[in-house]
């Protein structure tokens, strides 16, 4: 089910299924410390909440009941990283990503 586990991509396209309770583990056995996370997947909230509870300090994510579509996802991680690259904080980078998206379908 989409809200209890997740596909994690890697480069060559080939992905692992991964229990959302198992997300803290890999991080913790990674030896990496995440400090940012984008699910770009519909129903994101529950995966969101999977790396909030591993410790992931910020992490951005479509709400549990709202599908995401390609246009709307390509548009607002333009537009996000384009505002991180430029200096701006997550959060104002997360409120340009969304006006870039008000732009675009309002």
């Amino acid at each position: 089910s989409p809200t209890e586990q997740a596909e994690f991509v890697r480069n060559n396209g080939n992905g692992d299924w991964v229990k959302l309770s198992e997300v803290g583990g890999l991080i913790a056995g990674s030896g990496t410390s995440l400090r940012l996370v984008v699910i770009a997947a519909c129903y994101g909230e529950g995966m969101a909440q999977a790396f909030v509870s591993a410790g992931v300090p910020c992490v951005v994510a479509v709400r549990l009941d709202e599908k995401l579509h390609d246009r709307a996802a390509i548009r607002f991680t333009k537009q996000f990283y384009l505002s991180l690259a430029m200096g701006q904080t997550v959060v104002d980078a997360f409120k340009s990503g969304k006006a870039a998206l008000s732009r675009q379908f309002n």
